[in-house]
């Protein structure tokens, strides 16, 4: 049998938690061996209850064949806890997953380059959101892997915003691969495995059960150099991540965010408590350019002249409408839409930028925004809906 299936084995063992996995393979060196070994010999190991004992002497792989044949007809690949694309970092937390399960189109390998985490609130602001995409897009630009959960908010601008620069980003997921969650992102999903890699510690099937979303966290976490949050209350599943970031030696970062506002506790906290203040993708860069100085020297003096020279949001490029997806649109709505970007823009001002009636515009933008392509703001500001 090839190594894969005892890792598998081992892997799909319920009730082994990661530490008595540790543990085993401290005694015995391998899952092979593990796998190998006689009730006799597993039951004279330190710390095994006899149920545990029961559990590893069935030697049944039929689970494992399961397994890998839902593996191939999805295009998931297995990576394992010895393999050499295996994220080097997540080796040495003190809790590694054994088994990864991987989506991607691209064979990327996470030792070769830097990787930062962002984190953050569910129920992000405006402001949360527009600070996610213009990090995330600094640290794409720059070659930096940004990894995130796929989370609705933050999770998700930090995504859309190093799908935007065309980098690399990791999403890592609470259930199986062939499950996209939450459900209205899983055209990102398919975008990330595309440009980037989808990845999980659980088997195809597995549902996004609420205790696996913590777990995962240590993952996030644990694949990166530091761990951006940007927005997060006083309880959250970002201040879960960052709590592992520093149990596993990562740098913590954090967005600063308004006083008044619940969402920004969690985050003004880490501030006081010793995390980096984060206002511009800079701010992380320069924290590793001696680190990776070959990949982030050059990147760090471009994004700092691209910086000064930043334009207002008035006068800023407009996104290219080159979509298949504005393919059916018309030109009166095409010409809308280059009107707008990331940033707010006023309904006063697009009716000076085009010669529609108030009524005419009006229109239009409903049914962009039923269509997906806009998005309305408080005060009758739009922006794009990326």
């Amino acid at each position: 049998m090839a190594e894969l299936d005892f890792w598998l084995w081992l892997s799909l063992k319920e009730n082994l938690g990661h530490n008595k996995i540790t543990h085993l393979l401290e005694i015995f060196e391998s899952p092979e061996q593990i796998f190998k070994a006689a009730k006799k010999k597993l039951a004279e190991a330190a710390g095994l209850s006899s149920d545990e004992v029961h559990i590893l002497s069935d030697k049944d792989l039929t689970s494992c064949a399961r397994v890998k044949e839902q593996c191939r007809k999805l295009g998931i690949r297995i990576l394992t806890y010895d393999s050499p694309f295996y994220p080097d970092k997540l080796r040495h937390i003190p809790d590694p997953p054994y088994v990864l399960y991987v989506l991607s189109r691209k064979r990327i390998n996470l030792n070769d380059r830097p990787c930062i985490a962002m984190v953050g609130n569910r129920l992000m602001t405006e402001y949360g959101r527009c600070a996610a995409m213009d990090i995330a897009k600094g640290l794409a630009a720059a070659g930096v892997v940004v990894v995130s959960g796929m989370a609705r908010g933050i999770d998700g601008a930090s995504h859309s915003g190093a799908l935007s620069a065309g980098g690399i980003t990791v999403a890592v997921l609470g259930c199986g691969l062939n499950i996209a969650y939450p459900p209205e992102h899983s055209e990102m999903m398919e975008a990330i495995s595309i440009n980037g890699m989808v990845l999980s510690e659980y088997p195809p099937g597995t549902p996004p059960l609420p205790q696996n979303f913590p777990a995962r966290n240590r993952i996030i976490s644990g694949i990166s150099d530091g761990v951006v949050v940007v927005e997060a209350p006083e309880k959250s599943g970002a201040l879960i991540t960052a709590n592992y970031a520093l149990q596993q030696g990562r740098d913590v970062f954090a967005v600063p965010g308004d006083i008044t506002r619940g969402h920004s506790r969690g985050t003004n906290s880490l501030i006081r408590q010793g995390a980096v203040l984060v206002a511009s993708a800079i701010d992380v860069l320069s924290e590793y350019e001696d680190v990776y100085i070959n990949t982030l020297k050059q990147c760090i003096n471009n994004s700092e002249e691209e910086y000064k020279e930043e334009k207002e949001p008035d006068s800023a490029a407009f996104a290219p409408l080159t979509d298949a997806r504005y393919d059916g649109l018309s030109e009166t709505a095409k010409n809308i839409l280059t009107r707008l970007s990331l940033d707010p823009v006023h309904f006063d001002n697009l009716l000076n930028a085009t010669s529609l009636s108030a009524d005419e515009l009006s229109s239009e933008l409903t049914m962009l925004e039923i269509g997906g392509f806009v998005k309305t703001l408080p005060g009758k500001n739009f922006i794009l809906n990326v």
